[in-house]
């Protein structure tokens, strides 16, 4: 399982931006985010600025919700085949 299947390729290097990306296609809020993992939206946004990493336990919910492999989010991989199941019709 990966994510993010899109017409074009995109290129995210670091965790903060496959959070971000994530986050993003799914249209979710920083703060709707937060709710869903059970964090506040300040956690969202410093994990998103890569001032914080979060724990293992935070890191499979966040994964989770955002209907991503946890391996992807942490270390990345080909983006280009990264499917989010959340938007395949």
């Amino acid at each position: 399982m990966c994510l993010l299947r899109s017409a074009e390729p995109i290129s995210v290097t670091s965790l903060a931006q496959r959070i971000f990306v994530s986050r993003e296609k799914l249209g979710l809020s920083q703060a709707k985010l937060a709710v869903k993992v059970g964090m506040s939206q300040q956690w969202v946004a410093k994990l998103e600025t890569g001032d914080m990493l979060p724990s293992a336990d935070r890191a499979m919910r966040l994964a989770e919700v955002l209907g991503i492999d946890l391996e992807w989010m942490l270390v990345g991989g080909n983006d280009e085949q990264c499917v989010s199941e959340a938007t395949e019709g």
